[in-house]
């Protein structure tokens, strides 16, 4: 279950208009959901840890009340465009999560769709921050997220 959900992150293409028509057309699935106050950026330079445990999640400026199941798409979002081996990173991530805080296979389903919307959400908010203009390096960056996210579904 869980080592198949990094095979289907992404579609050939990258489109946000896809992804807003996505997200548009799950509509119900989205409301069943469970929703409480997330992180909203939750990745491993936000965790605070020894070799064996979590210690403490730091940064909390990106706080919202929003679905649980997204603090594990930003987590995995991270993982695919800084690791190597993002296949087996999200496993075993997803792994340790469900440990923990079992997501329902509901928002399991749902957590390719909200790696998008956190990409999408990236791509726009680094528009915006430069007037439509973002500097080359920003560029980069968002090409390099696309770019992990269609050799993760490749691999």
């Amino acid at each position: 279950m869980i080592g198949n959900l990094v095979e289907k992150i992404l579609v050939e293409e990258y489109d946000i208009e896809q992804v807003i028509g996505e997200w548009q057309h799950s509509q119900k699935d989205f409301a069943t959901l469970r929703m409480g106050v997330i992180h909203g950026d939750f990745y491993e330079d936000n965790i605070l840890a020894t070799e064996k445990r979590c210690v403490a999640v730091v940064d909390f400026s990106d706080s919202l009340n929003s679905w649980y199941a997204a603090d594990v798409a930003i987590a995995l979002l991270h993982l695919v465009y800084t690791r190597p081996q993002a296949a087996k990173q999200a496993s075993l991530f997803l792994m340790a999560y469900q440990q923990t805080f079992p997501l329902p296979q509901n928002a399991i389903t749902l957590l390719p769709l909200l790696m998008k919307m956190r990409a999408a959400t990236l791509i726009v908010e680094t528009a915006c921050d430069y007037g439509g203009h973002p500097p080359a390096e920003d560029i980069e960056t968002v090409q390099d997220i696309l770019t992990a996210l269609n050799l993760l579904c490749a691999s």
